[in-house]
C-alpha cells in the first residue's frame, strides 16, 4: 500500500478546481445554464474524475515480486476461496 504525504496532484487539482468552478458558475448560471443543470454537470465531472483516479491507482504495478506472488497465490488458492464465502 502506498502512503502519500504532503501535497499530491489530486489535492492540487481539487484546489484549482474550486475557483474554476466558481468562475464557471458566475459566467454560465444566470444566462446559459440553470443552477440544477450546473450542479448536475459538476457531479458528472466529479464522477468521471473519481473513476479516472481509481483506474489509475488500480493500474499501478505491485511494489515487489513478493507482492505479485502473494496476490497470485491467493487468487488461485482453494482455501482462500473458501474463506471468502
Amino acid at each position: 500500500m502506498r502512503m502519500f504525504e504532503g501535497s499530491t496532484i489530486v489535492q492540487g487539482a481539487f484546489a484549482s478546481a474550486i475557483p474554476i468552478a466558481a468562475a464557471a458558475w458566475l459566467v454560465t448560471v444566470p444566462t446559459i445554464l440553470t443552477a440544477s443543470s450546473f450542479v448536475a454537470l459538476l457531479g458528472v465531472i466529479a464522477a468521471f474524475g473519481w473513476v479516472a483516479k481509481t483506474t489509475y491507482l488500480n493500474a499501478q504495478p505491485a511494489p515487489s515480486v513478493a507482492q505479485q506472488v502473494h496476490d497470485a497465490h491467493h487468487l488461485t488458492s482453494p482455501t482462500h476461496a473458501r474463506r471468502r464465502k
